[in-house]
């Protein structure tokens, strides 16, 4: 504290350790300059790269935003008969959460230009006084200095991220399930964000869920004259067609009127089949431990020996890659192989510590991509996550008579994620949801009587092949 000569001498300072004011000054002047050295070179850098990254943050949430807005507007004119309320309402979220989010980032950057205007005026004062010759006012200032420390600290805002989007990433899947590959045919750019919220997707849900009609009713049927083991696959280049698998030795393609459209013939047992995208129709062959691929022009080929693992069921996932149920000695296992012979995922499916699977027969991915397959010795349905970790069991609906007749002979899925399971025992289709919880019959045993093969073709018809003596089909309408 700066005195005069005269309180220097009173009785009231007797006591102080006193010093020369130009002594004072000078050690407060090295003090400062060090001080303002450090300002200058180590917080006004960081306060000037975190406000870059804040501008860039604002910069790519713009973008992100921008590239969902586009791809609501032209998949809106893709899907509008479909979705067309469902989008009205993903573009109202956008909308606010986007104001939410900007507000956020903005206020940051707002914290940041702050911080730095006061350093900057920090350094103003302090250079000014440093330039004058006022030696009391440079004291003045130094006493109201904090430590460097403390002023480091206190000039140094919080570390500016831009927002997560882990979690909309995993609303934003939800959203695709139930409307359909909203975003299958376009690349997005990396750790784009949806902005879909839980309460918009359970909000969607029950929408959604409202498609399913109450009365599901037979529009067609019609016999194609043989009473064979068949296995049905839909037809990816035409809708309203599906394959038909004999087991013995030849595959067809027919309409809905039951005519056929063309025929393949083998020389091998067809344990089971299916269509990829390129319409080249991949079969496995359980005795021979093979796996072939038939040409659209009916040439076949071998694609895929699986060693000592006999092949079962077959069907292809969203990418186009294969997956395949296979068995040795009492153990099954799921293979995702892909267009170039390589193995994607060899899986022993476990829960508890226990194999999953003994026989594993037809399989199926949903548009969640959750894998289901059919069991056969315990006659039950596995439901699996993509990653083919455990997810659920579902062993039948009804009372205990049902249930210990359930015998699950084909599984199909839908575009809306429901999982649909012939019953040959207890003569009915199950529906069931993504999570393998039961939820209506298709149809009763007044309706048809032992299904055994099932699909659901590209127009959402589901289509049941059942036992009556002359080769049976029906064409079931269940969405509306």
């Amino acid at each position: 504290t700066a005195v005069c000569n005269t309180c220097m001498l009173s009785t009231q300072h007797r006591r102080h350790l006193c010093t020369i004011l130009s002594d004072v000054f000078e050690e407060k002047r090295g003090y400062l300059v060090t001080f303002l050295k450090t300002l200058e070179e180590s917080t006004i850098k960081k306060l000037e790269s975190q406000l870059g990254s804040s501008a860039e943050n604002v910069t790519k949430y713009e973008e992100k935003v921008s590239c969902i807005e586009s791809t609501i507007k032209s998949e809106k004119e893709m899907l509008k008969n479909e979705i067309d309320r469902a989008f009205c309402v993903v573009e109202n979220e956008l909308s606010v959460l986007k104001q939410i989010d900007m507000g956020k980032l903005e206020s940051e950057q707002e914290k940041v230009r702050s911080q730095l205007k006061s350093v900057q005026s920090f350094i103003t004062d302090a250079k000014r006084y440093l330039k004058g010759h006022d030696k009391f006012r440079l004291l003045q200032f130094m006493n109201e200095l904090p430590s460097p420390e403390d002023m480091t600290r206190n000039c140094i805002c919080m570390k500016v991220e831009p927002p997560s989007y882990e979690s909309a990433e995993k609303d934003f899947n939800l959203l695709n399930a139930f409307c359909g590959t909203i975003c299958q045919s376009r690349e997005m750019p990396g750790n784009h964000s949806p902005l879909v919220s839980p309460r918009f997707i359970r909000r969607l849900q029950r929408q959604m869920s409202r498609t399913l009609m109450h009365l599901p009713f037979v529009i067609k049927s019609f016999e194609i004259g043989q009473q064979l083991d068949l296995n049905l696959s839909p037809c990816r280049s035409k809708p309203d067609c599906i394959w038909v698998g004999y087991k013995q030795c030849k595959i067809v393609l027919i309409d809905s009127n039951g005519q056929k459209m063309k025929k393949f013939k083998f020389g091998f047992h067809v344990e089971d089949f299916a269509e990829s995208k390129s319409n080249e129709i991949f079969i496995t062959l359980f005795r021979e431990r093979y796996i072939k691929k038939c040409s659209p022009k009916g040439k076949v080929k071998k694609f895929l020996e699986t060693g000592d693992w006999s092949p079962s069921g077959i069907s292809t996932d969203r990418n186009g890659d294969l997956l395949v149920s296979l068995t040795r000695d009492g153990i099954g296992k799921l293979m995702r192989i892909g267009k170039e012979k390589n193995v994607i995922q060899d899986v022993i499916p476990e829960h508890n510590g226990a194999a999953l699977l003994s026989k594993p027969h037809r399989l199926t991915e949903n548009a969640d991509h959750a894998i289901c397959v059919l069991n056969l010795p315990d006659r039950k349905v596995v439901i699996l996550h993509g990653n083919m970790s455990f997810k659920a069991v579902y062993t039948g609906s009804g009372d205990n008579q049902k249930q210990a007749q359930f015998y699950p002979t084909a599984i199909c899925t839908d575009k809306r994620c429901h999982i649909l399971v012939a019953d040959h025992n207890n003569h009915c289709i199950d529906l069931l949801d993504r999570n393998g919880k039961f939820m209506m019959y298709l149809v009763r045993e007044d309706k048809i009587n032992n299904p055994r093969s099932l699909c659901v073709d590209g127009d959402g018809m589901a289509w049941v092949e059942y036992l009556n003596g002359k080769g049976g089909f029906k064409i079931l309408m269940y969405l509306s």
